[in-house]
């Protein structure tokens, strides 16, 4: 509740204030009416999002569907938010992550290429190409390929926790090939680099 109360006190001082407005579509779509939750007052956010941001209000709707499993409406918002951000890899991301959700890898692998298609130079692509194979089983060369070309050359704000899951990501890549060697030195990696990774 405080935190509820402290999202909303940001939304009075600044009405545009989107990362306030989303926190409260968080809470008022889980929370029950008693809490001051309710699904009234999350579309009202939602609609405040999307006016002051339409791909940001696109982004919440299609996180909402995810939430109450509706493929259709994921797609449509998710589809419609790539349209006005085609360069957020996040987005793609999003989308392809529900699809391994459903375990449409297809579809997940799809998603991923249409961002490396259009920026194939952002190693963040490939990546999550490597994310996506670990989950599937599937492409795994190219998997590997991906994470390990996104560790030979990281982008310059990647920091220790997602250079530690990448190497997280590179062993279980490896060990879905029977490579358990290298897995166990790519595990050892990523714990040296962040100790705290729990996974």
């Amino acid at each position: 509740a405080r935190a509820r109360s402290e999202f909303e006190r940001a939304v009075a001082l600044d009405s545009r204030n989107i990362d306030a407005r989303d926190a409260l579509v968080d809470f008022y779509s889980v929370a029950p009416a008693a809490m001051g939750g309710g699904a009234d007052k999350a579309r009202e956010q939602t609609d405040a999002i999307a006016r002051l941001n339409p791909m940001r209000g696109h982004l919440v709707l299609g996180r909402l569907a995810t939430r109450a499993n509706d493929a259709a409406t994921v797609e449509r918002e998710m589809n419609a938010a790539i349209t006005l951000a085609p360069d957020s890899v996040r987005i793609y991301s999003a989308l392809a992550n529900f699809y391994a959700a459903q375990k449409q890898w297809p579809k997940a692998f799809a998603t991923l290429d249409r961002y490396i298609a259009r920026r194939p130079r952002d190693p963040y692509g490939p990546y999550y190409i490597g994310r996506i194979a670990t989950l599937s089983g599937l492409e795994l060369t190219r998997g590997e390929q991906g994470i390990r070309a996104f560790i030979a050359k990281p982008p310059a704000d990647v920091g220790a926790m997602v250079m530690s899951l990448a190497y997280l990501r590179l062993g279980q890549v490896l060990e879905r090939q029977g490579k358990h060697a290298e897995a166990i030195n790519a595990f050892d990696q990523s714990i040296r680099i962040d100790p705290r990774n729990a996974e």
